[in-house]
């Protein structure tokens, strides 16, 4: 919570940088600030009138993250107004289409030498906490999208892991898996929609961490 641009209940903080190679934009966000003065709800529950509901505004913002744009669509979570006692906690073709162009964007191959920034996969989410990314990151292991639809990918230079996913009650769903290729897929469109757990091992190192299945 902090200070944000007059009128707005939230502001994505982003860094855009241009590259010259494919004539693109590079854009990255750095912090997202939502307004402290303003009365948030933060239950699970429907909000009453008087409460601006904080997921909804939460899942719009990030929706900016990612590389969204406001749409004229009412329904939809990228609208650019949140009524009070109003929640949008639900992505729509829409939210999830724009995502995931922007998601395939973001892993197009650009060298580095043609715009001095490297790309590397989306792996942060707020499922996982940040000293787990660390790990994972200083091990070169790459874990996204998070939320996922239809694939999971874990990219790695090294194949010198293996990684098993489990559902909520404990009971594996695949794995142990030792991948074939830097960036391998494990499909997840047979799936039902929920949270999963899965277990990368690599050496006397284990790395837990939650995605999440739309």
């Amino acid at each position: 919570m902090g200070n944000t641009p007059a009128g707005l209940a939230g502001f994505t903080h982003l860094n855009i940088a241009n590259c010259g190679l494919d004539d693109q934009k590079l854009i990255w966000p750095t912090e997202i600030t939502f307004d402290n003065s303003l009365s948030w709800h933060f239950t699970t529950a429907s909000p009453p009138n008087n409460k601006i509901d904080f997921e909804s505004a939460a899942l719009h913002e990030i929706g900016h993250a990612l590389g969204l744009i406001h749409t004229s669509n009412d329904p939809n979570i990228m609208y650019p107004t949140l009524d009070n006692g109003a929640n949008k906690r639900s992505l729509t073709g829409d939210d999830l289409e724009g995502g995931q162009f922007c998601q395939t964007r973001s892993l197009v191959t650009i060298p580095q030498s043609g715009c001095g920034i490297e790309l590397l996969p989306l792996a942060e989410d707020c499922n996982i906490p940040t000293h787990t990314l660390e790990l994972l990151a200083e091990s070169n292991i790459y874990v996204y999208p998070n939320p996922t639809i239809n694939n999971l990918y874990i990219s790695s230079d090294n194949l010198d892991y293996s990684f098993s996913i489990y559902d909520m009650q404990g009971q594996r769903i695949a794995g142990p898996i030792i991948p074939n290729s830097t960036r391998f897929t494990f499909s997840t469109a047979t799936l039902s929609s929920g949270i999963y757990l899965v277990i990368i091992e690599k050496g006397n190192q284990i790395f837990n961490l939650k995605i999440s299945k739309i």
